[in-house]
């Protein structure tokens, strides 16, 4: 950072993969971590999508189109532009496949991660990336939405358990 403008300096880092921080130079970006850390690495690529959002919005684009959705219907067959439940087939201009684990019979390198995740509200703290912090026991990540509302999970938990969060995890994703 020495010797640019920070809008240099951030011109440079866009081209970059990756870029490591000092902690002056993490504060430039966020300045509430700069206090709690000594180094970073930023990857300028590194999207976020709030998933709530998506869905509002892929169900208003669905509603808008000419598009046929079925949700809750048992696939038994699945082939290019063709869907099928064992009783009926359905044929479509694109095929989407969401079925998760339930695909599982027709590629077996399918695996369950569990995603826990805890909303909390902030409004003292300001970030406007994804955050991930490189924790003794598991990553972790912290990613904000709007008004100062941000996600802190762990995604990385390979297991197929559907159950509830557990007090524990939680009280390790707060700690």
């Amino acid at each position: 950072m020495a010797g640019l403008s920070e809008n240099e300096w951030l011109g440079d880092l866009e081209k970059n993969i990756h870029w490591q921080l000092s902690r002056l130079e993490l504060m430039a970006l966020e300045p509430q971590l700069g206090e709690q850390f000594q180094q970073g690495l930023y990857i300028p690529d590194e999207g976020q999508i709030d998933n709530r959002q998506l869905m509002i919005a892929l169900e208003q684009g669905i509603l808008t189109q000419a598009v046929e959705w079925r949700c809750n219907t048992e696939v038994r067959d699945i082939q290019p532009h063709q869907v099928g439940d064992g009783f009926s087939t359905w044929q479509f201009d694109w095929v989407i496949d969401c079925r998760g684990l339930g695909a599982r019979p027709d590629w077996d390198r399918v695996r369950g991660v569990r995603g826990e995740i805890i909303r909390v509200h902030a409004p003292e703290v300001s970030m406007s990336r994804p955050i991930r912090l490189m924790h003794p026991r598991y990553p972790l990540y912290i990613t904000p939405r709007e008004n100062h509302h941000y996600l802190i999970g762990a995604t990385a938990i390979e297991s197929e358990d559907l159950r509830p969060m557990t007090m524990r995890s939680a009280l390790d994703l707060l700690s």
